[in-house]
């Protein structure tokens, strides 16, 4: 029983994103919502190239998340919002 709570609190430290699915989840959202609350460690959650259209919220209660794209030429966080779009 020990043992399997020390696995648990030491979970997969990474979470890696790739929207054609081989990795563990297809957006940045579902990444950041697999974390813990109130997490302890680092968590990696690392982004394979390709374009996400999301705006990335972390909340106040997931405090140590490191966002790491593969490439900076061909992985892209992007979002559209406005004065004009939010009314």
């Amino acid at each position: 029983m020990a043992v399997t709570l020390i696995a648990a609190l030491f979970a997969k430290a990474e979470i890696v994103v790739a929207a054609d699915g081989t990795g563990d989840v297809r957006t940045v959202r579902e990444a950041v919502d697999k974390i813990c609350h109130d997490n302890r460690s680092r968590v990696v959650i690392r982004i394979r190239p390709g374009t996400y259209f999301v705006q990335v919220r972390v909340p106040a209660d997931k405090p140590y998340i490191s966002f790491i794209g593969e490439s900076a030429e061909k992985t892209k966080i992007t979002f559209n919002l406005s004065n004009r779009s939010t009314g």
